[in-house]
């Protein structure tokens, strides 16, 4: 009565754990996120550097010593982003699902969103020499997926059918193989530089921004109305072990996920087709998601594991764990690339699935029960 007669606020129960759970945002953000970034920055400095002398020697002959310390320096750079593929969060996500959400994971790496044949309309039509292409291009001509094609394609015809304009109009078939491999090597070049700059911007509103604002959430001028609330924007991150491993990366291949596959299995819609890198991509993609949940890529992090904890929930820390390492033996002991593999001996790969699966059972029910979590939109229909 008290309070309705002076119009009082209601009093605002403080919310549990909100220092432990902001620990956790600031340590994944700074050990985890960050350090990942500086690492892939430096390693496609290192491929820019090798992209341009391709390109460079290329112009005079084959240049394929050249093109092979590129190819070396891309599978480095690829590796490293596939951690940061499991940390599609803050300005790394899209928007609305991530509140600080820039969408600049597609402007690197948009997989699965592919387009061999815009690649090579592209190159057909010299288009990666335009003032500002890589500011205004659609992110199927860009990034990593569009550098793997170029630097691990020899083919000398093209991915698009007789009716496009490349081959109706006789673009393609104008080129000589010769003047085919100078191209490559010139777009390649430009497209590294570009993942370079993007990769920069993404680390610089980590830095200036983002960090600040998880590390501090639920307080004033962080944007986040709750430190639950931006955990559970990393938690969207960690959910890509359902989404975009176990389903994307597995479960298309084997034909076990509804697409535009005609007959399954699927090992055309296999991540990393030119460059077989897809075994190895797996492996990081499952040392990303380890560190998310641990808080950092050794010993000694403060991540959901010690929530887990404080909530009376150790044992499922320590199973969620045990799950992870058991899914990265499997995928480092495949014995081949995804796309290889679901057609000659599709077991290996089923077995990597149900190892995967292991997690993301325990991640999408005993872990968002005891911490509270809210699931995704984009998952919240899938019952795998």
């Amino acid at each position: 009565m008290v309070a309705l007669l002076c119009g009082c606020p209601p009093a605002v129960k403080p919310e549990a754990d909100a220092d432990a759970k902001r620990l956790v945002l600031g340590q994944v953000t700074g050990r985890v996120v960050l350090p990942t970034l500086e690492a892939f920055i430096g390693e496609s400095e290192a491929l820019q550097v090798s992209a341009a002398a391709w390109r460079e020697a290329r112009r005079t002959g084959p240049a394929l010593t050249e093109r092979d310390a590129a190819r070396a320096a891309f599978r480095t750079a690829f590796l490293r982003w596939q951690r940061a593929e499991m940390m599609a969060f803050g300005p790394a996500g899209k928007p609305p699902t991530q509140s600080l959400g820039q969408g600049l994971r597609d402007t690197i790496y948009a997989w699965p969103t592919i387009n061999p044949c815009r690649v090579d309309t592209v190159l057909a039509g010299r288009l990666y020499e335009t003032p500002g292409f890589f500011d205004t291009a659609l992110v199927t001509s860009t990034g990593l997926a569009a550098i793997e094609a170029l630097l691990f394609t020899d083919a000398t015809g093209n991915s698009c059918a007789v009716t496009d304009a490349i081959n109706a109009m006789g673009t393609w078939a104008a080129m000589t193989p010769d003047e085919l491999g100078v191209r490559r090597a010139e777009y390649a070049a430009l497209a590294v530089a570009a993942v370079v700059k993007q990769a920069k911007a993404l680390r610089d509103a980590w830095v200036n921004d983002a960090a600040r604002r998880y590390a501090t959430a639920g307080l004033a001028e962080s944007g986040f109305p709750t430190a639950q609330a931006g955990l559970n924007e990393l938690f969207a991150a960690l959910f890509q072990a359902d989404l975009a491993l176990k389903n994307a990366r597995i479960g298309v291949p084997l034909g076990l996920v509804p697409t535009s596959c005609a007959n399954v299995p699927c090992p055309e819609q296999a991540e990393a087709l030119p460059s077989k890198l897809s075994r190895e991509a797996i492996v990081e993609n499952l040392d990303g998601l380890r560190a998310l949940l641990r808080g950092d890529f050794a010993e000694g992090g403060h991540g959901f594991d010690a929530l887990l904890e404080v909530r009376g929930a150790g044992s499922l820390a320590r199973e969620m764990d045990a799950a992870l390492m058991t899914a990265r033996a499997r995928a480092a002991g495949l014995t081949g690339p995804i796309d290889g593999l679901v057609v000659s001996n599709p077991a290996e790969v089923q077995q990597l699935h149900a190892d995967v699966k292991v997690f993301t059972d325990l991640l999408k029910l005993q872990f968002i029960t005891v911490l509270s979590l809210q699931v995704p939109a984009e998952g919240a229909g899938d019952a795998d």
